[in-house]
């Protein structure tokens, strides 16, 4: 079996509340107690980022790739680009950044 690097245990004692707001840090960060505490001690706080936000964003610019890749085809294959295609690529464009401005009005990273 491996040897410890932590060798030093430290014992500490907790009102309801502050092990509630431990608990409550671990559950946000996927950590452990020890994990949090660490990190606490040697940053002097912790952050939660909460990427379920960006999902939307990704599914828009993934639809906008296709779109791209389909008009690059046509092109391609009939030496010209229509004006619908361009304007479908500029609402989905306005919709992308309407996302991501709300996203950013939102608290993505929150200090623990």
């Amino acid at each position: 079996m491996a040897e410890r690097d932590r060798k030093n245990r430290v014992e500490l004692y907790l009102s309801d509340d502050e092990l509630r707001f431990l608990d409550m840090r671990c559950k946000d960060n996927d950590m452990n107690r020890s994990q949090v505490i660490r990190e606490l001690i040697v940053y002097g706080f912790n952050y939660y980022v909460d990427y379920k936000n960006l999902t939307d964003v990704l599914k828009e610019v993934n639809s906008i790739g296709r779109n791209i890749n389909q008009i690059a085809a046509r092109v391609n294959t009939t030496d010209s680009i229509y004006g619908s295609d361009i304007e479908d690529l500029k609402k989905e464009m306005d919709e992308v950044w309407r996302s991501l401005r709300s996203m950013l009005s939102k608290q993505v990273c929150k200090k623990q």
